[in-house]
């Protein structure tokens, strides 16, 4: 199969881990399905250097692409933009205009009670974040890079439900894209 324009061809896989380590089916937990996939094939149009190729494991925006079969197996076409992230060596790595961030605390809205408990899923209020990675940057009207507005360790302040998290060994971190961020802490 030749995959025309910037549409990437993904094998999604689910891979859950319970709070013990027991690896569980994506089943159980149907908000996390298809997130993660490995790159099958990629799009003819596609000319620019990627982070990512054939095999590579992938990470996904959330109610990306659409699901096919291919010679009986489930897959996935995305569009390049969907790619937000990848898995290099077993170190992730945000790709394009996503940042990774890494939550320290939830900042109430209705007053300045700032509770410790890193990363509290809270409808009302913000979370306090420090920069983690970024990806290559922001691309501008006319098609160029510039550099993001924020830097590694910054400490910024995001709402709870946007991005994506990304679960790793050491803790759960928010994939975001710039726009995202709601403001920079100053110290």
């Amino acid at each position: 199969m030749k995959i025309l324009g910037k549409r990437i061809l993904i094998e999604p896989v689910s891979v859950e881990k319970s709070a013990g380590g027991i690896f569980l089916p994506g089943a159980l937990n149907p908000d996390k399905q298809d997130q993660e996939g490995i790159v099958l094939a990629i799009g003819s149009d596609i000319r620019e250097s990627l982070p990512y190729r054939k095999g590579s494991h992938v990470f996904l925006a959330m109610y990306s692409g659409m699901e096919i079969e291919v010679k009986g197996k489930r897959a996935k076409f995305v569009n390049q933009d969907d790619i937000c992230g990848v898995l290099v060596g077993g170190t992730f790595h945000p790709v394009g205009d996503r940042i990774l961030l890494n939550p320290i605390k939830t900042v109430a809205r209705d007053s300045s009670i700032i509770r410790p408990s890193a990363y509290e899923n809270d409808e009302e209020g913000l979370i306090s974040c420090t920069v983690h990675l970024l990806g290559v940057g922001v691309k501008n009207k006319k098609g160029e890079l510039r550099p993001f507005s924020v830097k590694i360790g910054d400490e910024v302040l995001v709402k709870p439900f946007c991005g994506r998290d990304v679960d790793t060994t050491e803790c759960t971190y928010k994939l975001v894209k710039e726009t995202d961020i709601e403001a920079i802490i100053t110290t």
